[in-house]
């Protein structure tokens, strides 16, 4: 059960990732078998790119920010609905919520800052 949890986690912060890290979109987008050669247009702009704005909202609070944030619109809608289909409290969901919120925002705030 333990090990499962574990693992459940690294997958929510590999996904927060995503999220807090504004510079994988870029390296995303620019995945190409040519962005694996040094000389490549590709490879030139995203280094350069990297060198200007690589560090740009990489903080602890941005990170936090974006885990606050992901908190509300995906673990509160996920959490609220099962549970208004168990038919349980919205003090159990605020609960349940507010827990997933403040690893989110832990996770966020950890990743953004020693990414």
């Amino acid at each position: 059960m333990f090990l499962l949890a574990v693992i459940f986690g690294e997958f929510i912060a590999f996904a927060l990732t995503g999220m807090v890290i504004h510079q994988v979109s870029l390296m995303s987008a620019l995945a190409t078998p040519e962005f694996a050669n040094p000389g490549s247009p590709e490879k030139i702009m995203a280094d350069q790119f990297m060198e200007q704005f690589g560090r740009n909202f990489r903080s602890f609070g941005h990170g936090a920010l974006h885990g606050a944030i992901s908190g509300v619109v995906l673990f509160l809608p996920v959490i609220g609905m099962q549970a208004m289909f168990e038919r349980k409290s919205w003090k159990y969901i605020l609960v349940h919520t507010g827990f997933w919120t403040v690893c989110a925002i832990i996770m966020g705030g950890l990743i953004c800052a020693f990414a």
